[in-house]
């Protein structure tokens, strides 16, 4: 048996939860049992799962064997802090430095079932076997009706966050834009820092530099002995600002490097965000009165250039940094575009003219390219009418919302094929 075997059959909820507790007997009842992560750190993140029924949201990490998650080296690993329960097939070792439960799966997975699963890496459509001529046609339309109530569930979460921002209504913006900047293996450090930083008496006010050294600094990257002239200055900077805006730093151990790109490390990430921090508030309010399309040409036309500073190799923390000469690619404009600006606009919207708003969504997002990564790539393998920002958009709303948590019977598709 590999691990991957029992990953899938953790994702799946493949075994037996009647009456299931932990090795030391606490009832654990399972709400969600987290998104596959394939990025560094725990197998599962975004669970939530009742211990002795008080609800936890982290991090699963899985293991064939307890003593497995000493053989990785788990233990000194930062990224391991926030698990909630550590899942493994048998248990034959005790860790008493966990901090989470674990629970057993012997005994309640068929070994017969175990030894004859065949994880498919190429296909993420569990019902792929069964589609006929019909289904394609089908599925085109399931995905926009999955991406149009993703927007709308997303807008009632975002009007909550607005409530609490109010009327500081541009903060949910800078929010969302975190977010994006931090991708899914930072996203979290990314939101922590913003949390961190007192956008209310700060934008509008402080140049880029400014921005590079609050980002930089509160993200706890200017803290090493440096000869850098440059990095010297922005350090002097921060420690101004930080006793000025009573900035608070945060763990540099938060942010990952691991599997990335250099030009996706977050210290690449932070100066690209401090471009924008510095440059929005000249046109937020005129991109807020401006159609979706004009607000996509805006950002299209934006031309945000590093500093001759950052355009050669420059040690951070041990990490070298080197910044292009144009900051933003097509891509990350898109990105930007896609998972800032639209739930933002729509955010923003009085309820009965959404529909309008979409249609400009929708249209503006055929013109972009379409996004590249694990899901999409293998999806279109056996879909190929992937085309379009807008066609990546609705396939990873399909993915997510349908496909993962296996609600075959609220699509299109799997009510079609089980029917025949």
């Amino acid at each position: 048996m590999k691990e991957i075997q029992l990953s899938h059959v953790w994702e799946y909820q493949l075994f037996d939860t009647k009456e299931f507790k932990s090795i030391n007997g606490e009832s654990i009842r399972i709400l969600e049992q987290g998104v596959l992560n394939v990025n560094a750190g725990p197998d599962f993140i975004d669970a939530q799962i009742y211990i002795d029924g008080l609800l936890m949201v982290g991090d699963i990490e899985i293991h064939i064997k307890s003593s497995d998650f000493l053989k990785h080296g788990h233990q000194t690993d930062l990224a391991y802090s926030k698990m909630i329960l550590h899942v493994v097939y048998e248990n034959d070792v005790h860790l008493p430095f966990l901090k989470c439960p674990t629970v057993e799966l012997k005994g309640r997975v068929p070994l017969q079932y175990l030894r004859h699963v065949q994880v498919n890496k190429n296909s993420l459509i569990t019902c792929k076997s069964l589609w006929n001529k019909e289904t394609k046609e089908l599925l085109k339309i399931e995905m926009e009706r999955t991406w149009r109530s993703r927007l709308l569930k997303n807008r009632i979460i975002h009007l909550d966050i607005l409530k609490e921002y109010y009327p500081f209504d541009v903060k949910l913006l800078y929010l969302l834009l975190f977010r994006v900047f931090g991708q899914p293996v930072n996203q979290d450090a990314m939101e922590i820092l913003f949390q961190r930083i007192p956008f209310e008496k700060m934008i509008g006010r402080l140049s880029v530099m400014d921005w590079e050294a609050v980002l930089l600094g509160v993200s706890g990257f200017l803290n090493a002995p440096m000869d850098d002239v440059y990095l010297i200055q922005l350090r002097d900077r921060f420690r101004i600002l930080k006793i000025r805006f009573d900035l608070e730093e945060i763990k540099l151990s938060l942010w990952r490097f691991s599997r990335m790109r250099p030009a996706n490390f977050p210290p690449i990430r932070l100066i690209q965000l401090a471009q924008l921090c510095a440059l929005l508030p000249n046109s937020l309010e005129h991109l807020k009165k401006r159609q979706v399309a004009n607000a996509l040409d805006w950002l299209n036309e934006l031309e945000i250039q590093t500093s001759m500073f950052w355009q050669e190799p420059r040690n951070l923390q041990g990490y070298s940094i080197k910044a292009s000469h144009k900051l933003l690619s097509k891509q990350m404009k898109a990105s930007i575009f896609a998972n800032a600006f639209v739930p933002y606009f729509i955010a923003l919207e009085e309820e009965e003219a959404l529909g309008i708003l979409i249609e400009s969504i929708s249209r503006s997002l055929r013109k972009l390219p379409a996004e590249s990564n694990h899901i999409v790539l293998q999806w279109n393998k056996i879909f190929c009418s992937i085309h379009s920002m807008a066609d990546t958009q609705m396939l990873l709303a399909q993915y997510k919302s349908k496909c993962v948590p296996q609600q075959c019977m609220d699509c299109l598709v799997g009510l079609s094929v089980c029917k025949d």
